[in-house]
């Protein structure tokens, strides 16, 4: 039995990992560009501290109020709405964001001083 949890854990684990990678780019893809890094670090920071930190807690009192799973699913169900609903409301960037910025302001980076 305990290894098909550790397998099971494993597994889980595997497939969550796969998110990060387009988790990632979504999120900084909701910002311009000049607030990108703030911007993304504070979502995923927050997200992190609601998610990680008031789930639990709340599972906790759902579980003790109704002594049933039924609660706990539902909330599952409901942030799964609450996310598509963001995943359909989310900015798609521009494909002129994903350029690189001129080494200087005001002068083009493909031009060069030849004497």
């Amino acid at each position: 039995m305990h290894l098909r949890g550790a397998v099971g854990v494993v597994v889980a684990l595997a497939l969550h990992s796969l998110m990060y990678g387009p988790q990632a780019a979504f999120i900084a893809e909701q910002f311009d560009p000049r607030l990108r890094y703030t911007g993304s670090s504070l979502a995923y920071t927050l997200a992190g501290v609601i998610g990680g930190a008031v789930a639990p807690l709340l599972f906790t009192a759902l579980l003790d109020a109704f002594d049933s799973w039924v609660p706990l699913a539902l909330y599952l169900a409901l942030t799964a709405v609450v996310t598509v609903t963001g995943l359909l409301l989310g900015r798609d960037a521009p494909a002129e964001e994903h350029l690189p910025e001129p080494m200087a302001r005001g002068t083009p980076a493909t031009t060069a001083s030849h004497p």
